[in-house]
C-alpha cells in the first residue's frame, strides 16, 4: 500500500528488476511477465523485432522481418502465444528436421525439450545464429534450474510463477540474453 503512494519510473523499475533477476539466475537479464505464456509472446516479439522501435510498433505485422518460429518437438497449446506476435509456425520433430527448417526467415526456435535433446538443439541453433527459447514453465522445483539453463547456453527461457516459484498464477519469468 505504501508503494502505491509514490511515483516510480516504470522503465527504471524494469531495468532494476532485470539486473536483480540476472544476479539470481546467471542470465544477462530477466523480466517478470504475465505467466509463461506472456514470456513466450514477449520473447517471440523480441526475436522478431529486436530493439528497433519502428519494428516493435509494427507488430504483429511482420512485413520485412524474420517471422518464422520453428516449434522443435511439435506444436502445443501455448503456440498461440507465439502467433500473437505475428510469427508463422514451422514444425520440426527431429534434430534433422530442425536443421533443415532453419532459414533466413527464422526468428527463433521454441522448445520444451530438456537434457540431451535440448543440448543437440542448442548446438544446431548456435551454429545457425538463431535464438532458442526454452519453455520450462514447470521447471522449478528444483530452484537450481533458475541458473542451469543460463549455464547450458539457452538464449531465452521461461518459468511459470504460479508453479514451483509459488507466485500468483498470472505471473512468470523470462530470462536470457539482454538484447532479446
Amino acid at each position: 500500500m505504501e508503494a502505491a503512494r509514490h511515483y516510480v519510473n516504470i522503465l527504471e523499475l524494469q531495468h532494476a528488476v532485470g539486473r536483480r533477476l540476472a544476479e539470481l539466475s546467471g542470465a544477462e537479464s530477466g523480466m517478470v511477465t504475465s505467466g509463461a505464456a506472456g514470456a513466450i509472446a514477449s520473447a517471440t516479439a523480441g526475436c522478431i523485432a529486436g530493439t528497433d522501435p519502428q519494428k516493435i510498433w509494427q507488430l504483429p505485422d511482420t512485413t520485412g522481418m524474420k517471422d518464422q518460429v520453428v516449434m522443435f518437438g511439435g506444436r502445443n497449446v501455448w503456440d498461440s502465444a507465439i502467433r500473437l506476435a505475428g510469427a508463422k509456425l514451422v514444425v520440426a520433430n527431429t534434430h534433422e528436421e530442425l536443421q533443415n527448417s532453419i532459414n533466413d526467415k527464422t526468428a527463433m526456435v521454441y522448445t520444451t525439450a530438456l537434457g540431451d535433446r535440448l543440448k543437440k538443439a542448442l548446438a544446431i541453433t548456435k551454429r545457425a545464429g538463431v535464438p532458442l527459447l526454452l519453455d520450462d514453465a514447470a521447471g522449478i522445483p528444483p530452484i537450481e534450474n533458475l541458473r542451469q539453463h543460463a549455464q547450458t547456453g539457452c538464449d531465452l527461457y521461461t518459468f511459470s510463477g504460479g508453479k514451483g516459484l509459488l507466485g500468483p498464477q498470472c505471473s512468470g519469468l523470462l530470462l536470457g540474453r539482454k538484447d532479446l
